[in-house]
Protein backbone atom coordinates (compact mmCIF):
# COMPACT_ATOMS: atom_id res chain seq x y z
CA UNK A 1 0.00 0.00 0.00
CA UNK A 2 1.29 3.46 -0.79
CA UNK A 3 0.69 6.75 0.93
CA UNK A 4 -1.67 8.12 -1.67
CA UNK A 5 -3.95 11.05 -2.25
CA UNK A 6 -7.63 10.29 -2.79
CA UNK A 7 -9.22 13.13 -4.76
CA UNK A 8 -12.82 13.80 -3.79
CA UNK A 9 -15.10 16.23 -5.51
CA UNK A 10 -16.92 19.03 -3.76
CA UNK A 11 -19.76 18.89 -6.25
CA UNK A 12 -23.08 17.60 -5.02
CA UNK A 13 -22.33 17.84 -1.31
CA UNK A 14 -24.87 19.53 0.92
CA UNK A 15 -23.15 22.17 3.02
CA UNK A 16 -23.99 25.15 5.15
CA UNK A 17 -24.23 28.63 3.74
CA UNK A 18 -21.30 30.93 4.30
CA UNK A 19 -21.94 33.46 7.05
CA UNK A 20 -19.36 36.17 7.54
CA UNK A 21 -19.40 38.53 10.47
CA UNK A 22 -16.17 40.42 9.85
CA UNK A 23 -13.06 40.46 7.73
CA UNK A 24 -11.24 38.38 10.30
CA UNK A 25 -13.29 35.36 11.35
CA UNK A 26 -16.48 33.58 10.35
CA UNK A 27 -19.01 33.19 13.12
CA UNK A 28 -18.54 29.73 14.63
CA UNK A 29 -21.72 27.61 14.49
CA UNK A 30 -22.97 25.42 17.33
CA UNK A 31 -21.55 21.94 16.66
CA UNK A 32 -22.28 20.36 20.04
CA UNK A 33 -24.68 17.85 18.46
CA UNK A 34 -22.26 16.65 15.77
CA UNK A 35 -21.40 12.99 16.33
CA UNK A 36 -17.86 11.78 15.64
CA UNK A 37 -16.53 8.31 14.91
CA UNK A 38 -12.75 8.17 14.80
CA UNK A 39 -9.77 6.90 16.76
CA UNK A 40 -6.48 8.36 17.93
CA UNK A 41 -3.87 5.60 17.98
CA UNK A 42 -0.58 6.24 19.81
CA UNK A 43 1.43 4.04 17.48
CA UNK A 44 4.83 5.16 18.74
CA UNK A 45 3.90 4.11 22.27
CA UNK A 46 2.76 0.69 21.14
CA UNK A 47 5.85 0.13 19.03
CA UNK A 48 8.44 1.31 21.49
CA UNK A 49 6.91 -0.44 24.50
CA UNK A 50 7.13 -3.79 22.73
CA UNK A 51 8.89 -6.74 24.33
CA UNK A 52 11.96 -7.01 22.08
CA UNK A 53 12.37 -10.68 22.97
CA UNK A 54 9.02 -11.30 21.25
CA UNK A 55 9.25 -9.01 18.24
CA UNK A 56 7.42 -11.33 15.86
CA UNK A 57 4.46 -11.87 18.17
CA UNK A 58 4.26 -8.22 19.13
CA UNK A 59 4.37 -7.04 15.52
CA UNK A 60 1.69 -9.51 14.49
CA UNK A 61 -0.55 -8.15 17.24
CA UNK A 62 -0.03 -4.54 16.14
CA UNK A 63 -0.46 -5.37 12.45
CA UNK A 64 -3.69 -7.20 13.20
CA UNK A 65 -5.05 -4.22 15.12
CA UNK A 66 -3.91 -1.53 12.63
CA UNK A 67 -3.20 -3.25 9.29
CA UNK A 68 -3.29 -0.22 6.97
CA UNK A 69 -1.09 2.06 9.03
CA UNK A 70 1.27 -0.79 9.95
CA UNK A 71 1.93 -1.57 6.29
CA UNK A 72 2.71 2.05 5.46
CA UNK A 73 4.78 2.61 8.58
CA UNK A 74 6.93 -0.50 8.32
CA UNK A 75 7.32 -0.44 4.55
CA UNK A 76 7.71 3.27 3.85
CA UNK A 77 8.05 5.43 6.94
CA UNK A 78 10.44 3.53 9.17
CA UNK A 79 14.03 4.15 8.04
CA UNK A 80 15.15 0.51 7.95
CA UNK A 81 18.24 -0.29 5.85
CA UNK A 82 19.52 -3.45 4.21
CA UNK A 83 16.27 -5.36 4.72
CA UNK A 84 16.38 -8.29 2.31
CA UNK A 85 14.44 -10.93 4.23
CA UNK A 86 11.81 -11.38 6.92
CA UNK A 87 14.56 -12.14 9.41
CA UNK A 88 16.50 -8.93 8.73
CA UNK A 89 13.22 -7.01 8.86
CA UNK A 90 12.54 -8.22 12.41
CA UNK A 91 16.13 -7.51 13.38
CA UNK A 92 15.78 -4.00 11.98
CA UNK A 93 12.60 -3.37 13.97
CA UNK A 94 14.24 -4.65 17.15
CA UNK A 95 17.33 -2.52 16.62
CA UNK A 96 15.21 0.56 15.94
CA UNK A 97 13.25 0.03 19.15
CA UNK A 98 16.39 -0.52 21.23
CA UNK A 99 18.36 2.34 19.67
CA UNK A 100 19.38 4.68 22.55
CA UNK A 101 18.88 7.79 20.43
CA UNK A 102 15.38 6.73 19.37
CA UNK A 103 14.59 6.00 22.99
CA UNK A 104 15.82 9.47 23.97
CA UNK A 105 13.56 11.07 21.33
CA UNK A 106 10.66 8.95 22.57
CA UNK A 107 11.27 10.30 26.07
CA UNK A 108 11.02 13.84 24.72
CA UNK A 109 7.76 12.90 22.99
CA UNK A 110 6.38 11.34 26.17
CA UNK A 111 7.40 14.36 28.23
CA UNK A 112 5.48 16.63 25.84
CA UNK A 113 2.68 14.35 24.63
CA UNK A 114 2.33 11.62 27.25
CA UNK A 115 -1.03 13.23 27.93
CA UNK A 116 -2.52 13.82 24.49
CA UNK A 117 -5.93 14.87 25.78
CA UNK A 118 -5.48 18.58 24.96
CA UNK A 119 -4.68 17.79 21.33
CA UNK A 120 -7.50 15.26 21.15
CA UNK A 121 -9.93 17.89 22.42
CA UNK A 122 -8.76 20.27 19.71
CA UNK A 123 -9.12 17.56 17.07
CA UNK A 124 -12.65 16.78 18.28
CA UNK A 125 -13.71 20.38 17.86
CA UNK A 126 -12.06 20.78 14.45
CA UNK A 127 -13.61 17.55 13.17
CA UNK A 128 -17.05 18.68 14.33
CA UNK A 129 -16.74 21.87 12.30
CA UNK A 130 -15.40 19.78 9.40
CA UNK A 131 -18.47 17.53 9.46
CA UNK A 132 -20.83 20.45 10.05
CA UNK A 133 -19.75 22.23 6.87
CA UNK A 134 -19.30 19.01 4.88
CA UNK A 135 -21.76 16.43 6.30
CA UNK A 136 -20.80 13.71 3.83
CA UNK A 137 -17.25 13.62 5.16
CA UNK A 138 -16.15 11.72 8.24
CA UNK A 139 -13.49 12.53 10.78
CA UNK A 140 -10.29 10.59 9.96
CA UNK A 141 -8.49 8.18 12.22
CA UNK A 142 -5.31 9.77 13.58
CA UNK A 143 -2.08 7.88 14.19
CA UNK A 144 0.84 9.39 16.08
CA UNK A 145 4.26 7.95 15.33
CA UNK A 146 8.01 8.47 15.43
CA UNK A 147 9.99 8.28 12.20
CA UNK A 148 13.47 9.54 13.10
CA UNK A 149 12.51 12.99 11.75
CA UNK A 150 11.49 11.75 8.33
CA UNK A 151 7.75 12.53 8.13
CA UNK A 152 5.63 15.18 9.81
CA UNK A 153 2.22 14.30 8.38
CA UNK A 154 0.62 12.22 5.65
CA UNK A 155 -2.80 10.94 4.63
CA UNK A 156 -3.71 7.42 3.57
CA UNK A 157 -6.62 5.04 2.95
CA UNK A 158 -7.34 3.40 6.30
CA UNK A 159 -9.46 0.48 5.10
CA UNK A 160 -12.03 2.68 3.37
CA UNK A 161 -11.76 5.52 5.85
CA UNK A 162 -9.41 8.52 5.85
CA UNK A 163 -6.36 8.09 8.02
CA UNK A 164 -3.76 10.69 8.95
CA UNK A 165 -0.32 10.03 10.40
CA UNK A 166 1.31 12.65 12.62
CA UNK A 167 5.04 12.38 13.33
CA UNK A 168 5.35 13.76 16.85
CA UNK A 169 9.14 13.94 16.62
CA UNK A 170 8.56 16.86 14.24
CA UNK A 171 6.34 18.70 16.73
CA UNK A 172 8.83 19.14 19.57
CA UNK A 173 9.60 22.84 19.10
CA UNK A 174 10.42 25.18 20.70
CA UNK A 175 12.25 23.00 23.23
CA UNK A 176 13.97 20.83 20.63
CA UNK A 177 16.84 22.21 18.51
CA UNK A 178 16.17 20.85 15.03
CA UNK A 179 19.24 22.50 13.56
CA UNK A 180 21.36 20.21 15.72
CA UNK A 181 20.17 17.29 13.58
CA UNK A 182 21.66 18.78 10.42
CA UNK A 183 22.52 22.49 10.20
CA UNK A 184 22.67 22.24 6.39
CA UNK A 185 19.18 20.79 5.97
CA UNK A 186 16.81 23.48 4.70
CA UNK A 187 13.87 21.54 6.18
CA UNK A 188 15.14 22.57 9.61
CA UNK A 189 15.33 26.29 8.86
CA UNK A 190 13.95 28.59 11.54
CA UNK A 191 11.06 29.83 9.39
CA UNK A 192 9.83 26.23 9.09
CA UNK A 193 10.59 24.78 12.52
CA UNK A 194 8.82 27.71 14.16
CA UNK A 195 5.61 25.81 13.35
CA UNK A 196 6.87 22.43 14.63
CA UNK A 197 4.90 22.99 17.81
CA UNK A 198 2.02 21.46 19.71
CA UNK A 199 -0.24 24.36 18.70
CA UNK A 200 0.14 23.43 15.01
CA UNK A 201 -0.84 19.73 15.21
CA UNK A 202 -4.57 20.19 14.61
CA UNK A 203 -3.89 22.74 11.89
CA UNK A 204 -1.59 20.28 10.13
CA UNK A 205 -4.22 17.52 10.36
CA UNK A 206 -6.91 19.73 8.85
CA UNK A 207 -4.48 20.90 6.20
CA UNK A 208 -3.89 17.29 5.17
CA UNK A 209 -7.63 16.77 4.79
CA UNK A 210 -8.00 19.89 2.66
CA UNK A 211 -5.03 19.02 0.45
CA UNK A 212 -6.76 15.71 -0.23
CA UNK A 213 -10.29 17.02 -0.75
CA UNK A 214 -9.35 20.08 -2.79
CA UNK A 215 -6.77 18.35 -4.98
CA UNK A 216 -4.23 20.26 -7.01
CA UNK A 217 -4.50 23.79 -8.38
CA UNK A 218 -6.61 23.72 -11.55
CA UNK A 219 -4.73 26.49 -13.39
CA UNK A 220 -1.13 27.55 -13.86
CA UNK A 221 -1.35 31.31 -13.34
CA UNK A 222 -0.15 32.86 -10.10
CA UNK A 223 -3.69 34.07 -9.38
CA UNK A 224 -4.91 30.46 -9.67
CA UNK A 225 -2.47 29.42 -6.97
CA UNK A 226 -3.32 32.43 -4.81
CA UNK A 227 -7.06 31.76 -4.93
CA UNK A 228 -6.65 28.00 -4.38
CA UNK A 229 -4.49 28.54 -1.31
CA UNK A 230 -6.72 31.38 -0.14
CA UNK A 231 -9.68 28.98 -0.18
CA UNK A 232 -7.69 26.53 1.92
CA UNK A 233 -6.87 29.23 4.47
CA UNK A 234 -10.52 30.27 4.50
CA UNK A 235 -11.65 26.71 5.23
CA UNK A 236 -8.99 26.36 7.92
CA UNK A 237 -10.55 29.43 9.54
CA UNK A 238 -13.91 27.64 9.47
CA UNK A 239 -12.49 24.49 11.04
CA UNK A 240 -10.22 26.29 13.54
CA UNK A 241 -12.17 29.39 14.63
CA UNK A 242 -10.39 29.54 17.98
CA UNK A 243 -6.90 29.39 16.47
CA UNK A 244 -5.02 32.63 16.11
CA UNK A 245 -4.25 33.79 12.57
CA UNK A 246 -0.55 33.30 13.27
CA UNK A 247 -1.20 29.54 13.50
CA UNK A 248 -3.31 29.40 10.35
CA UNK A 249 -0.81 31.43 8.30
CA UNK A 250 2.24 30.04 10.14
CA UNK A 251 3.47 33.60 10.64
CA UNK A 252 4.96 35.29 13.65
CA UNK A 253 2.97 38.13 15.21
CA UNK A 254 5.39 40.59 13.62
CA UNK A 255 5.04 39.03 10.16
CA UNK A 256 1.26 38.95 10.32
CA UNK A 257 1.19 42.58 11.41
CA UNK A 258 3.52 43.50 8.53
CA UNK A 259 1.18 41.83 6.03
CA UNK A 260 -1.91 43.52 7.45
CA UNK A 261 -0.20 46.92 7.35
CA UNK A 262 1.20 46.40 3.85
CA UNK A 263 -1.68 44.66 2.08
CA UNK A 264 -2.10 47.50 -0.40
CA UNK A 265 1.65 47.63 -1.06
CA UNK A 266 1.90 43.89 -1.71
CA UNK A 267 -1.06 44.11 -4.07
CA UNK A 268 0.41 47.14 -5.85
CA UNK A 269 3.70 45.31 -6.36
CA UNK A 270 1.95 42.25 -7.84
CA UNK A 271 0.01 44.50 -10.21
CA UNK A 272 2.97 46.68 -11.15
CA UNK A 273 5.10 43.66 -12.06
CA UNK A 274 2.17 42.01 -13.90
CA UNK A 275 2.61 38.89 -11.81
CA UNK A 276 -1.01 37.81 -11.30
CA UNK A 277 -1.43 36.22 -14.72
CA UNK A 278 2.11 34.93 -15.07
CA UNK A 279 2.33 31.20 -15.88
CA UNK A 280 5.97 30.99 -14.83
CA UNK A 281 6.02 28.19 -12.20
CA UNK A 282 8.78 29.99 -10.36
CA UNK A 283 6.38 32.83 -9.68
CA UNK A 284 4.01 30.56 -7.77
CA UNK A 285 6.93 29.00 -5.90
CA UNK A 286 8.23 32.39 -4.81
CA UNK A 287 4.96 33.76 -3.47
CA UNK A 288 2.82 30.78 -2.41
CA UNK A 289 5.37 28.29 -1.08
CA UNK A 290 7.14 28.42 2.31
CA UNK A 291 10.10 30.78 2.31
CA UNK A 292 11.87 33.02 4.83
CA UNK A 293 10.71 36.12 2.95
CA UNK A 294 8.93 37.10 -0.28
CA UNK A 295 11.29 37.81 -3.13
CA UNK A 296 11.81 41.49 -4.00
CA UNK A 297 9.59 42.60 -1.11
CA UNK A 298 11.09 44.21 2.02
CA UNK A 299 13.13 41.98 4.31
CA UNK A 300 10.40 42.18 6.97
CA UNK A 301 7.95 40.42 4.64
CA UNK A 302 7.27 36.73 5.30
CA UNK A 303 7.00 34.11 2.60
CA UNK A 304 3.68 33.12 1.02
CA UNK A 305 2.39 36.68 0.69
CA UNK A 306 0.49 35.45 -2.36
CA UNK A 307 -1.53 33.17 -0.09
CA UNK A 308 -2.16 36.03 2.33
CA UNK A 309 -3.65 38.05 -0.53
CA UNK A 310 -5.48 34.95 -1.73
CA UNK A 311 -7.35 34.72 1.56
CA UNK A 312 -8.26 38.41 1.31
CA UNK A 313 -9.61 37.80 -2.20
CA UNK A 314 -11.67 34.83 -0.99
CA UNK A 315 -13.12 36.85 1.88
CA UNK A 316 -14.03 39.62 -0.55
CA UNK A 317 -15.70 37.04 -2.81
CA UNK A 318 -17.76 35.69 0.09
CA UNK A 319 -18.79 39.20 1.14
CA UNK A 320 -19.75 40.28 -2.36
CA UNK A 321 -21.59 37.08 -3.31
CA UNK A 322 -23.86 36.50 -0.30
CA UNK A 323 -26.30 34.19 -2.12
CA UNK A 324 -23.61 31.63 -2.92
CA UNK A 325 -22.67 28.77 -0.61
CA UNK A 326 -19.34 27.10 0.03
CA UNK A 327 -19.77 24.72 -2.88
CA UNK A 328 -20.31 27.62 -5.29
CA UNK A 329 -17.20 29.32 -4.00
CA UNK A 330 -15.05 26.18 -4.19
CA UNK A 331 -16.35 25.19 -7.61
CA UNK A 332 -15.12 28.38 -9.29
CA UNK A 333 -11.50 27.36 -9.90
CA UNK A 334 -10.50 29.91 -12.52
CA UNK A 335 -8.50 32.46 -10.57
CA UNK A 336 -9.07 35.26 -13.07
CA UNK A 337 -12.86 34.88 -12.96
CA UNK A 338 -12.79 34.43 -9.19
CA UNK A 339 -10.84 37.67 -8.75
CA UNK A 340 -13.29 39.51 -10.99
CA UNK A 341 -16.32 38.26 -9.06
CA UNK A 342 -14.67 39.05 -5.73
CA UNK A 343 -14.39 42.75 -6.52
CA UNK A 344 -11.36 42.71 -4.23
CA UNK A 345 -9.82 46.03 -3.34
CA UNK A 346 -7.17 46.31 -0.60
CA UNK A 347 -7.88 48.84 2.13
CA UNK A 348 -6.18 52.20 1.71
Amino acid sequence: MSVRIIIWTFLGLAVSMIACTSDNKVEAPDVSDVQLNYEVARFEQMLLSMDTTKVIEELERIELQYPAFSEIFFMQVLPLKDVDSQETFYIGIRDFIKNPYIQSVLKKINDKYGDFSESTKELDQAFKYYQHYFPQWEAPNVYTFISDFGYQAFMFDDRGKDGIGIGLDLFLAPEFDYKSLDPTNAAFSDYLTRSFTKEHITKRVMEQLLDDKMGVVKGNKLIDHMVHNGKKLYLLDLFLPAKHDTIVHEYSEKQLKWCEQNEINIWAYFLDKKMLYSTDPQMANRYTRPAPTSRNLPADSPGRTGNFLGLKIVKAYVKNNPTENIIDMLSLTDGTEFLKKSNYKPPK
